[in-house]
């Protein structure tokens, strides 16, 4: 199964009070030592169940020469919510009826395993959608 990180935003409204002011993007927000979507990727990244993972966010932001155990693609982000899925899906070329798993840049507790139990419930009840 192929992921996309949704972590663009088009606003410039701050969205965290925090002491590091963050407009417009949760993926680049610093959380401990790396960016909060990072975390995020690398849960992707150490589950067994994802192929290839699509990142929307403000790819300005991002540190060139970055690589990755699977295949990345790192997508500018365009407008708002939907607007950034729909680049997002357009970048993994999906076709009908493959399943996705879409995600929040802003779940930095999540682990490779709930992803990969969440995928394996997916499959499981051959389901249109799970949440």
């Amino acid at each position: 199964m192929d992921a996309i990180i949704l972590g663009g935003d088009h606003t410039n409204e701050e969205l965290y009070d925090t002491k590091e002011k963050v407009k417009g993007n949760k993926f680049s927000l610093f959380l401990k030592n790396k960016c909060m979507g990072m975390y995020v990727l690398d849960s992707l990244l150490n589950s067994d169940s994802i192929d290839k993972v699509v990142v929307v966010t403000d790819t300005t932001k991002l540190k060139q020469g970055l690589r990755f155990k699977k295949k990345v693609i790192f997508v500018h982000q365009v407008g708002n919510l939907t607007q950034n899925f729909l680049e997002g899906v357009r970048a993994l070329n999906v076709k009908d009826n493959e399943p996705v798993l879409i995600l929040a840049s802003d779940l930095p507790l999540l682990k490779g395993e709930a992803i990969n139990d969440l995928v394996k419930e997916y499959y499981k009840y051959n389901s249109d959608w799970t949440f």
